[in-house]
């Protein structure tokens, strides 16, 4: 089975003074996680692509779609190309 398309897709350009993202309700077993990513650049402009898409029970057709979801988030963070001179 291949997997579903992202749903939503959005590019654009941040500006990081610290370099560093905190990720906020990151479950793991019952307890939410925050966890702290160091992009090891700071004061600097970074390209960043977000994706979503929602998961549903699509397997089971005596149960409820809505039973089981997921709503799953892919963040890509990557450094401009500057051109000499720009």
């Amino acid at each position: 089975m291949t997997e579903p398309a992202w749903d939503c897709s959005w590019t654009a350009e941040i500006f990081l003074r610290s370099g560093k993202i905190q990720l906020m309700g990151f479950y793991s077993g019952t307890q939410p996680h925050h966890r702290l990513l160091d992009l090891g650049h700071r004061d600097s402009t970074w390209l960043v692509r977000a994706q979503h898409k929602t998961l549903e029970n699509d397997r089971e057709t005596d149960f409820p779609r809505y039973i089981y979801r997921a709503e799953i988030y892919k963040f890509q963070f990557w450094r401009p190309i500057r051109l000499a001179g720009s």
